[in-house]
């Protein structure tokens, strides 16, 4: 029987992360080093597939064959193309028998590589970082995916003081610290993913201080306190050095 694979010819078509068509420039991992080659009766692709923000993201990755006005979804033989994590030389294996049956002449092939986890990290604020009541603070984090909005809470010693949003759009968001907040130490956040709950991460701690220092409200008070006790001081009585109060009129002589 004629080996039907000598009528494939093998050419890789590298696509971005996204749709076939579009380029998604906020993710724009790469599949780069695209090879195939036919060893007997399989197809083996390899490839590089670069993170985004770390290794230990995690990729849906899609392997499809273009033939004509055809096109099919690979089904692979050996390796699993769900929850890949990036790194260099990736190697699937296809079958020949099962992908290609009854197909002859040239065909095409596209690879894309859909995230399905990211690891989130904080970047602001930064562990024993600080903020003022009254003032905004920066709250920033790396990872996650395009699609998800996020919450977020404010504890204190692990218990739930408030949630300061709900619907919040990826990286970063102002949180205008309410006057009414306690300062203190030992407040964190909690980022949640609402579209992922098991998605959420606990910021390092920090403090939230007044507005004005104690010290500066105190400051003149004390200042009064000292120069009332000048005053006092030096009108104080004595025959030497001092400048005494004037002594009453004489009641009149009936």
């Amino acid at each position: 029987m004629e080996n039907r694979n000598q009528y494939i010819q093998l050419k890789i078509v590298i696509v971005l992360i996204g749709l076939l068509t579009v380029i998604s420039v906020a993710q724009a991992q790469k599949v780069e080093n695209a090879a195939a080659q036919i060893v007997e009766e399989d197809l083996i692709i390899t490839f590089d597939l670069m993170p985004k923000e770390s290794i230990h993201e995690l990729y849906q990755i899609t392997i499809m064959a273009h033939f004509g006005n055809v096109t099919k979804e690979m089904q692979v033989k050996e390796g699993s193309l769900s929850d890949v994590r990036p790194g260099n030389r990736l190697q699937f294996v296809f079958s020949g028998e099962e992908n290609f049956k009854n197909i002859k002449g040239e065909v095409d092939f596209s690879i894309t590589a859909k995230m399905t986890f990211s690891p989130i990290r904080f970047i602001s604020p930064e562990k024993n970082g600080s903020g003022k009541k009254g003032k905004p603070m920066d709250i920033k984090w790396k990872g996650g995916l395009e699609e998800d909005n996020y919450s977020i809470d404010l504890l204190r010693k692990g218990q739930l003081v408030s949630t300061i949003e709900t619907q919040i759009e990826p990286p970063a968001h102002i949180w205008d610290i309410p006057k009414s907040t306690k300062a203190g130490s030992k407040y964190k956040f909690m980022l949640k993913s609402n579209t992922n709950p098991a998605q959420s991460i606990i910021s390092g701690e920090f403090r939230i201080k007044r507005k004005i220092p104690l010290v500066v409200k105190v400051l003149p008070a004390a200042v009064l306190i000292g120069v009332g006790y000048i005053l006092l001081k030096d009108s104080g009585s004595g025959s030497e050095g001092g400048d005494n109060f004037p002594n009453p009129p004489d009641l009149p002589t009936l």
